[in-house]
């Protein structure tokens, strides 16, 4: 299986509410090869939701704990995108049956 981005096969999922359907990915999901994974709905925040934006550095460096995610509120929401990406990663680490078995 393959995780791809839920609001690239056309679940509306991004903070605006919308998704951004990628045609090739939408054709390659009928073959029911992919995994939809959204960090931010996993960890429970809504749809829509203001933008976030790392600050202070990179995605490397939040999970280093030297930067921070910040909605355009000026929220905190680093917790959330934590708890997001550990939740796929998770998905990520399940052993799964080889393709060419399943």
């Amino acid at each position: 299986m393959i995780l791809v981005s839920a609001c690239l096969l056309g679940h509306k999922v991004k903070y605006s509410g919308g998704a951004n359907p990628h045609d090739l990915l939408m054709r390659y999901n009928e073959r029911g090869r992919f995994i939809a994974v959204c960090p931010e709905c996993f960890a429970m925040l809504p749809v829509p939701r203001p933008p976030m934006e790392i600050q202070g550095g990179n995605g490397k460096k939040v999970l280093q704990g030297k930067a921070k995610v910040v909605d355009e509120e000026g929220r905190e929401t680093t917790s959330y995108m934590l708890t997001g990406a550990d939740k796929v990663l998770k998905i990520a680490e399940r052993p799964t049956m080889p393709m060419w078995l399943s």
